[in-house]
């Protein structure tokens, strides 16, 4: 499971298929801390490349834990917001 949506980096560089997955999360009782990497592709996650921008984000736990739920919660974060499921 993996987001995909158009992205431009702070630094301008734009990826029109950049490829957002989580890399890890832990969590609370009522937080869970989720790790993203982006990257320019599914081509360039794929080869283990560096990924374009990293993120951590505090989700309410009532979103539910499951990655299915994890991933819906992060694409109401302003960075994901045109995001679709891939």
């Amino acid at each position: 499971m993996a987001l995909q949506k158009e992205f431009t980096t702070a630094q301008g560089f734009h990826a029109p298929s950049a490829y957002a997955r989580i890399t890890h999360f832990s969590g609370t009782k009522d937080v869970l801390q989720v790790n993203v990497e982006v990257h320019k592709d599914l081509a360039a996650r794929e080869l283990e490349l560096q990924p374009i921008a990293q993120y951590t984000l505090s989700l309410p736990l009532t979103h539910g834990a499951t990655m299915s739920d994890m991933y819906a919660a992060i694409k109401l974060d302003s960075n994901f917001l045109d995001a679709t499921d891939c």
